[in-house]
Formats: C-alpha cells, structure tokens, sequence
C-alpha cells in the first residue's frame, strides 16, 4: 500500500444529515485495503464504515487509515493526504 485519498475535497452538512466518503487505496493489487476510521470530534460527526453523520454545527476531521498512510477530510474543509513518516519536523504531505 503506497497512499490513501478520499473522493470528497469538502463536505457541508446539515445536523442530522448522512454523507458517504470513499477511502481510495493505492496500488490496486495491494494486499491489504482495510480502512479504520475515525472523527477528531464524535460531538460533531460520526464516521463509520465511511458513512459520515453530522451531529451539530462545528467543523470535525474525518480520518481514514490504511496502512501508514492517512488521508483526513475536514468538514466543509479540504482532503489532505499524509504520510506519517514524513511528519517528525511538523510538515504536513498534501497530496
């Protein structure tokens, strides 16, 4: 497994809605695509299984990891790509 985009750039959502969100892994023939999920704030919105639900108004990132890699959407935000390793001086990897 070489990255990990979603096919969301950004999500605007009212309490109560639901949105789907697609982890895409890379390379096609990697053995290993499982994709755990997670929100920086459940207050705001849940994820699971990529299905996002917004819970009240605020802005929540919603990660996907595969791997070392994460791929993160900020509600009514934009996707960013990162790489872990290539965090340890702070800088974030956008692809």
């Amino acid at each position: 497994m070489t990255s990990i985009t979603l096919d969301k750039t950004s999500l605007s959502m009212q309490v109560g809605e639901t949105e789907a969100i697609t982890a895409i892994v890379s390379p096609d023939n990697a053995t290993d695509k499982t994709v755990e999920w997670g929100s920086s704030d459940v207050a705001v919105a849940t994820v699971a299984d990529g299905i996002i639900t917004a819970k009240k108004s605020g802005e929540a990132i919603i990660t996907a990891k595969s791997g070392s890699c994460i791929a993160e959407c900020k509600k009514a935000g934009y996707c960013v790509a990162q790489y872990p390793e290539l965090f340890r001086g702070g800088n974030r990897c956008r692809k």
